[in-house]
């Protein structure tokens, strides 16, 4: 739980609700995500991402979408078989 509430702090550091200096955001956030071993920039980087093309199925890669067009694939078994077991 304490992991999750200093991840929480660095989430919003990279949202930069945090503090309305960009620099304090950018330090704390480097603490926070630091101390539970998830890279900041990058992290703040793919989440400002996820949220421009929040659900789309091509540019939100923090889930990936399957389509029933994407589950016929071969390569996708595993994918099929979390699909079908869900």
């Amino acid at each position: 739980f304490f992991m999750w509430c200093v991840f929480m702090v660095g989430h919003d550091c990279g949202h930069t609700n945090f503090s309305n200096s960009e620099l304090v955001n950018d330090i704390a956030g480097l603490i926070c995500h630091g101390s539970v071993l998830a890279p900041y920039h990058p992290w703040q980087l793919s989440h400002r991402r996820h949220h421009m093309y929040h659900n789309h199925e091509e540019k939100d890669y923090s889930h990936p979408w399957y389509t029933p067009e994407k589950l016929a694939k071969p390569d996708e078994k595993l994918a099929r078989m979390l699909h079908d077991n869900a």
